[in-house]
């Protein structure tokens, strides 16, 4: 399965500009959260275990996403990790 960076761009601004149009602009985050290792959330064909959990923390998220958004130089893949939390987070609180 594939997805272009033009479907990236236009579901970003779609879900952007409908929490816009409702009058919504920030969003308060919680701080902790469940994360399941790569390895083990990509491969369906093991069952889980407790060395496949760790917490993630969306704060720490937030300010590493921030440093890249400031210092565009330094943006890396892993702040599409980091975005695609915060915007899970999000989009469980916030689903219709």
């Amino acid at each position: 399965m594939k997805i272009t960076l033009s479907e990236i761009e236009d579901a970003t601004f779609l879900f952007c500009n409908y929490f816009r149009e409702q009058g919504v602009v920030e969003f308060e985050l919680p701080q902790l959260y469940w994360d399941v290792r790569s390895e083990s959330r990509l491969d369906l064909s093991k069952s889980l275990t407790l060395e496949d959990l760790g917490c993630g923390d969306l704060h720490f998220d937030l300010e590493n996403l921030r440093t890249m958004l400031e210092s565009p130089d330094e943006c890396l893949g892993w702040g599409l990790v980091l975005l695609g939390q915060i915007l899970r987070t999000i989009g469980e609180q916030h689903p219709v």
